[in-house]
């Protein structure tokens, strides 16, 4: 769909470890929410110190995290009760 309100999707895939993944375009400047699902049996932590946000979603349910206009770069986030999940937000 290519719509100006719409963020398009530019890849998507599973990771080698089978983990999901997408890649959507985002307009640096532009506030932004991020929908997070928990699958886990166990509470997580969203947390990200350059994006500066922080929320616990309980075991399987959703959260949604709200993110303040970005300029270009890398944010990193990661779940604060798990080591081993952790991504990156990157802005162009």
């Amino acid at each position: 769909m290519d719509h100006p309100g719409i963020a398009k999707v530019l890849d998507a895939g599973t990771t080698l470890t089978g983990r999901p993944y997408f890649v959507m375009d985002y307009v640096a400047g532009k506030p932004i929410t991020v929908k997070v699902k928990n699958n886990s049996a166990k509470a997580m932590e969203f947390e990200s110190t350059s994006l500066r946000v922080e929320k616990v979603v309980a075991a399987g349910s959703e959260g949604v995290v709200n993110v303040r206009a970005l300029k270009p770069g890398r944010y990193e986030f990661y779940d604060d009760f798990n080591d081993k999940a952790r991504g990156a937000l990157t802005v162009q």
